[in-house]
C-alpha cells in the first residue's frame, strides 16, 4: 500500500490513504482518539498527551509497570523567570524523550498539547503558571524554544514529538464573577490581538514549525475560536504558513452551539468548525455530527477529506504508519527516563528560575553556628505534590524546602512544623502554639517561613480572587514575624505560588529580612531552594511578570482585555499599568548574593544569526530606519526569527561583589518622543534578553544582546507595527522600571539598592515612518465586517 511507503512524497501517502477509507472509519479519525483500522493495519492512536513541564497524567498518558514516573521539570513559570533559552530547549528535548520512551512502551502518544503561550493579562488568572509569562517576546522565545526542543530530534527526516501551542487566542479567563471560559466572548482591539496576543503563535508556527494548534474555548469578538475563520484560516494558514492541524480544547465544539449559542445544533458547529479550519474535536463532537452534517450539506466531502490530510500528516512526520523496523527512535525506552542529566537539569531549572526579592541586612545566604538549626514552617515547607503545580505526572522524587535543606545541611540542623495542618489554606491552624514555640528554642538559629497556594486556588478552571495569601496563612506569616521581632532571629519568607501575590500589608511582614518566591519548582525545588539559602548557589532569577497591589483585582475587571489604560482600567502588565509606585516587584526584578554593572560599549544593525565583530560597533544607538530596514518593502517576520534584522548591542557586564554568580542581562526600551499619529507608546519595552553564565568576583564578560526591529517599532491603533523617528533611551541591566522616574530605586532589595549599576543608553532613529509588520487579517475574507463592527474602540 502506497501509504505505507516511506519513500513516497507526504502527499501522495496521505491521499493514497484516505482514498481507501470508508466514511465511518474517517469519522473515527477526527477525534483526538483515532480508531484502529486492523484492515490497513493501522493501530489506534491516541492525540491526547500532556508533556508541559514533563510526561503529565492525561487521557494518553498510562503510567505504572516499567514506568512508574517521568521527570517532573519546574512549571514553567519559574523555568520561564530563568530568561535562559537554551536551558528551556534542554527541557523540551529531555521531555520529548521521556515521552518517547513511553510511547514506545505503549503508554502514551506522540502529540504533545504543550506548550501553553497564551499571555497573563491578568495575574488573577489560574493558569497563569502555565505559561512563560506577561511578555509577548518572552512568550514568544520561549515557544520557539521549548517547541525546537521538543520535536527536533537526531532523525532530522522525523519529529521526535508534535508539539501543540495552546490556547489559540486571546485566552486567559477561566472562571470570574459568574462567567466561564465556555460562555465567554473576548472582545479584543486589533492593537491588541497584535501586540499582546498573535505574536507567541505567530512564531510558534512561522519559526518553530509548530505541528499541532489548540484553539480557545472563548469566543473572540463574536465568533468561537474553534469556529473562527479569520483566526484558523485567514492568519493561521494563509498569513502564518501553518501546515500541522488545529485540535480543539477538549469540549469546545459542543460550546460553539450549546454556550456560545453560534449556530443552532451538533452537526452546524461541526460544520462550521471544520470549515473555518478546526480539524480534531477533542471529544466526539465530530464523530457524532459529522455525518449528519454531510447528509444535511453543511459540509462537504473535501472539507473533511481535508481535515484528514492535515491530522495524517502530522502522523506520517512522526514516522508513523510505516514499517516498524523504520521507526525513528524506536530504541528510546526506559532507562532514558529519570536520567542522571535529567535530574541536574530539573535541579539546574529550579535554582536559575527562583526569585530572591528582598534580602536586608544580608539575611541571606544563612550564617548559621555548627550547633544551630533551621526552623522550617509553614504548609509549603515539605514535599508534596503542590510543589509541582498543575499538569504533573508522577515524579521519581519530591523534594520540598525541609527535605532540601535536610540534604544539603544535614538532617539533624533541620527542624520542621507545618503549622497549618490542612494545608495552604489553613483552616486547621492547630499548629501555631507549636511553631511559636520552635522560634522561641535556644538551638534555633535561623527561620523559614513557607507559604503559597495550590490547586485549589490557582488552576484551569479556577482564577483567584485575591492577590493575597489565605487568611490563616497570614495569620501564621504574621504571628511568627513577631516572635522575630521579639527574638531577633533571621526569617526568611518563601512564597511557593504560580503568580504574584501582595505580603506588603500583612502585620510583621516586615520582619522578614529575606522573601523568594519559587513558583511550583517541581521535583528538585527544595533542593534548589536550600543551595540558594545556604549560599551554594546565588540566585539570580528574574519575575517573567509584575508583582501588582492587592488594590489591583478592585480597579479593572477580568473581562477587560484592553491592555492600555482607560477609566476604568489601570493597565496591564509592566508595559502599561500606570499606577507604578504601587507595584510590589516589576517585570525583570531578582537580586543576587552579588553586584553587576553593565556599561555599553557599542552597537550594529545586522541579522539575528550574525553577532557582529567590535570592529563593526558603533559607540551610540544612533539609528535610522533605513538601516532596520534595507530593503522596501520591509520584510514582516514575527518578533523572533532565526535571520531577522535588528540592533545588536554589546555591553560589559562586571562582577562587583564577592561572590560568583550567574544573571540574566535584560534590555528595556523607553520610548521617549515618536513623530507619528495613532501612536501609544508603552511605559517600557524588554528587546533583547541573554544568560551570562557564572562569572567570578571581579570577572567582566561582554555580552551581545539582540533586540529585534519589530521590537523597536510601535504599534498603531490599527494593529501594524511602524518604525517611526524619535528618541528615548535603552536601559541594560536592571528590570522593567530601572530609570523610570515614578519607580522608587530605593525599594530596589526592600531597603536598599540591589546594587546594579545599570546603562542608560540614549536612543535615537531617524529618517522615514516604515512599516515593519502588517496585521495578519488585512486580508481576511469572512468575519472581516463582523470583527471591525465589534471594536470597543477604534
Amino acid at each position: 500500500m502506497a501509504f505505507c511507503d516511506s519513500s513516497l512524497d507526504e502527499t501522495t501517502r496521505v491521499r493514497d490513504l484516505i482514498r481507501r477509507l470508508t466514511n465511518p472509519e474517517k469519522l473515527f479519525q477526527l477525534t483526538n482518539h483515532g480508531a484502529g483500522i486492523r484492515r490497513l493495519g493501522i493501530p489506534a492512536f491516541e492525540y491526547w498527551t500532556e508533556a508541559l513541564h514533563g510526561v503529565a497524567h492525561s487521557q494518553g498518558v498510562k503510567f505504572g509497570g516499567d514506568y512508574p514516573f517521568a521527570t517532573s521539570f519546574p512549571q514553567v513559570t519559574t523555568s520561564a523567570a530563568s530568561f535562559d533559552r537554551h536551558m528551556w530547549r534542554r527541557i523540551g528535548s529531555a521531555v520529548s524523550t521521556e515521552v518517547r520512551a513511553f510511547h514506545n512502551a505503549g503508554r502514551a502518544g506522540l502529540t504533545v498539547w504543550t506548550p501553553n503561550i497564551n499571555v497573563v493579562r491578568d495575574p488573577r488568572w489560574g493558569r497563569s503558571q502555565e505559561t512563560p509569562g506577561e511578555d509577548p517576546y518572552v512568550a514568544s522565545v520561549y515557544a520557539v524554544e521549548y517547541v525546537r526542543g521538543l520535536q527536533k530530534g537526531d532523525d532530522r527526516r522525523y519529529a521526535k514529538v508534535a508539539a501543540t501551542c495552546k490556547h489559540y487566542t486571546a485566552y486567559d479567563m477561566d472562571s470570574w464573577n459568574g462567567t466561564d471560559r465556555h460562555h465567554y466572548d473576548a472582545i479584543v482591539h486589533p492593537i491588541d490581538l497584535a501586540e499582546t496576543f498573535l505574536p507567541p503563535f505567530q512564531a510558534c508556527v512561522e519559526v518553530a514549525d509548530a505541528q499541532s494548534i489548540m484553539c480557545a474555548y472563548n469566543a473572540i469578538n463574536g465568533t468561537p475560536a474553534c469556529a473562527s475563520h479569520l483566526f484558523q484560516t485567514d492568519v493561521l494558514r494563509d498569513a502564518w504558513g501553518f501546515d500541522g492541524f488545529v485540535v480543539s480544547d477538549c469540549g469546545a465544539i459542543n460550546d460553539v452551539y450549546g454556550n456560545h449559542h453560534y449556530v443552532k445544533s451538533r452537526a452546524e458547529a461541526t460544520a462550521v468548525s471544520i470549515k473555518a479550519g478546526c480539524d480534531m474535536s477533542c471529544g466526539n463532537t465530530y464523530e457524532l455530527g459529522a455525518d449528519f452534517a454531510l447528509l444535511r450539506g453543511f459540509m462537504r466531502r473535501k472539507d473533511l477529506n481535508q481535515a484528514l490530510e492535515r491530522i495524517f500528516r502530522v502522523r506520517m512526520r512522526l514516522g508513523l504508519l510505516q514499517p516498524d523496523d523504520t521507526q525513528p527512535y524506536k530504541d528510546i525506552g526506559r532507562s532514558q527516563i529519570d536520567t542522571q542529566e535529567h535530574r541536574n537539569l530539573a535541579l539546574e531549572a529550579a535554582s536559575k528560575g527562583i526569585v530572591l526579592l528582598k534580602n536586608r541586612v544580608s539575611t541571606l545566604p544563612l550564617s548559621l553556628k555548627p550547633e544551630q538549626q533551621i526552623a522550617v514552617i509553614g504548609p509549603a515547607g515539605v514535599a508534596s505534590t503542590t510543589l509541582l503545580g498543575n499538569y504533573q505526572g508522577t515524579p521519581p522524587f519530591i523534594l520540598g524546602p525541609a527535605e532540601g535543606l535536610m540534604k544539603v545541611v544535614g538532617d539533624g540542623r533541620v527542624k520542621v512544623e507545618k503549622a497549618c495542618m490542612d494545608g495552604v489554606k489553613c483552616e486547621d491552624y492547630s499548629g501555631r502554639e507549636r511553631a511559636v514555640a520552635m522560634v522561641q528554642e535556644g538551638g534555633v538559629g535561623a527561620v523559614v517561613v513557607a507559604v503559597g497556594l495550590d490547586l485549589t486556588i490557582e488552576r484551569e478552571g479556577i482564577d483567584r480572587k485575591e492577590l493575597t495569601l489565605p487568611e490563616k496563612e497570614e495569620a501564621l506569616v504574621s504571628d511568627i514575624g513577631a516572635e522575630l521581632k521579639a527574638s531577633g532571629k533571621p526569617g526568611v519568607l518563601v512564597l511557593a505560588l504560580g503568580g504574584p501575590v501582595d505580603v506588603s500589608n500583612i502585620p510583621n511582614a516586615d520582619a522578614y529580612g529575606a522573601v523568594i518566591w519559587t513558583g511550583y519548582p517541581g521535583q528538585a525545588g527544595g533542593e534548589a531552594l536550600a543551595l540558594i539559602l545556604a549560599g551554594k548557589v546565588s540566585p539570580s532569577g528574574r519575575l517573567p511578570f509584575t508583582f501588582y497591589p492587592a488594590k489591583y483585582v478592585r480597579e479593572v475587571s477580568m473581562f477587560d482585555m484592553t491592555m492600555r489604560p482607560s477609566p476604568t482600567n489601570p493597565g496591564r502588565t509592566y508595559k502599561f499599568y500606570k499606577d507604578i509606585k504601587s507595584v510590589v516587584a516589576p517585570f525583570g526584578y531578582g537580586l543576587s548574593y552579588t553586584t553587576f554593572s553593565y556599561h555599553f560599549i557599542g552597537a550594529a544593525t545586522g541579522l539575528s544569526s550574525h553577532p557582529p565583530s567590535a570592529n563593526a560597533l558603533q559607540p551610540s544607538l544612533s539609528l535610522s530606519t533605513r538601516q532596520l530596514c534595507p530593503h522596501s518593502p520591509c520584510s514582516h517576520g514575527s518578533l523572533v526569527d532565526d535571520a531577522q534584522t535588528g540592533v545588536w548591542m554589546a555591553v560589559t557586564v562586571t562582577n562587583t561583589g564577592e561572590v560568583a554568580s550567574d544573571t540574566s542581562v535584560l534590555a528595556f526600551l523607553k520610548p521617549g518622543s515618536a513623530q507619528g499619529e495613532g501612536v501609544s507608546a508603552p511605559i517600557s519595552q524588554l528587546v533583547g534578553f541573554e544568560r551570562t553564565g557564572v562569572m567570578q568576583p571581579g570577572e567582566k564578560r561582554t555580552v551581545m544582546v539582540f533586540g529585534a526591529r519589530e521590537l523597536f517599532a510601535l504599534v498603531r491603533g490599527g494593529g501594524e507595527r511602524w518604525l517611526l523617528p524619535g528618541s528615548g533611551v535603552v536601559t541594560i541591566g536592571g528590570h522593567a522600571y530601572s530609570g523610570v522616574s515614578e519607580w522608587d530605586d530605593n525599594k530596589d532589595g526592600e531597603g536598599g539598592s540591589n546594587g546594579e549599576v545599570v546603562a542608560h543608553v540614549p536612543l535615537s532613529i531617524t529618517g522615514d515612518e516604515v512599516m515593519v509588520s502588517r496585521v495578519p487579517w488585512a486580508s481576511g475574507r469572512r468575519e472581516q465586517d463582523i470583527f471591525l463592527d465589534t471594536l470597543i474602540y477604534s
